[in-house]
């Protein structure tokens, strides 16, 4: 004799209920991650190097914060979002920890989260120098020091020559480069491309923590999703 299993009214309702609120949710962030995807998929055939309006980098950051950063040689440079402008450029990634900039013969040094980001006088990258390649670990500051550059972990000064490069110990106070307010002017006019707008847009960063969880969110969504149709289609068969 077979006995069919009994059903359960109010558990199959609340995995359907379960299955659509999920599904429209999931619905409207692929949405935006199709078709931001499609547009960076394309990115080669669209001119994404152009820089947004101001009132869309006011994502990013709004103009009454303020935003400390360097000047060297007339030029401003300054950290968002973990990137490196200087004036109204992006270079490129720098972290969240800008320790200074200093001016030399070749152009300039400044300290990215630890390391040095070498560039030209045409503000050109030249090198990126880590802890492999012998630059003291905790790093703090960096400064024009005379003709010199100095660089400094709060403890120990080291004078630099980046060409080598080589890190010596000299017998001098740790520099302390002074920050300033970035202005805003500098801050709206060309700092954030479309590329960069769109590739945090897909990826949920633009949103920051919340962007990052949103993300999370969708994983698990899809996971729930697949749950609840295995359950409905099982019960239906």
């Amino acid at each position: 004799m077979l006995f069919r299993r009994k059903r359960h009214p109010k558990n199959s309702q609340l995995v359907r209920k379960t299955h659509r609120i999920t599904g429209v949710i999931v619905a409207a962030m692929l949405l935006i991650v199709s078709f931001t995807g499609i547009i960076l998929n394309h990115a080669e055939d669209i001119d994404l190097d152009g820089y947004v309006p101001g009132f869309l980098a006011g994502i990013y950051f709004s103009p009454s914060d303020q935003v400390n950063g360097y000047v060297a040689n007339e030029h401003y440079f300054f950290v968002l979002s973990e990137e490196l402008y200087v004036d109204s450029a992006r270079v490129r990634y720098c972290g969240s920890d800008l320790g200074g900039v200093a001016r030399f013969e070749y152009g300039y040094q400044i300290l990215c989260d630890g390391s040095i980001l070498w560039l030209d006088l045409d503000l050109n990258v030249v090198d990126w120098v880590t802890e492999a390649a012998g630059l003291p670990s905790q790093l703090q500051s960096i400064v024009s020091f005379k003709d010199d550059v100095l660089v400094s972990d709060g403890d120990k000064t080291y004078l630099v020559d980046i060409e080598v490069p080589a890190f010596k110990v000299v017998d001098v106070s740790p520099p302390k480069p002074g920050t300033i307010q970035i202005p805003a002017e500098v801050l709206m006019e060309e700092s954030v491309s479309w590329h960069k707008l769109i590739l945090d847009f897909h990826s949920g960063r633009v949103f920051g923590t919340v962007g990052k969880y949103a993300s999370d969110l969708l994983a698990l969504a899809f996971i729930l999703m697949a749950i609840t149709g295995l359950m409905i289609w099982t019960r239906r068969s």
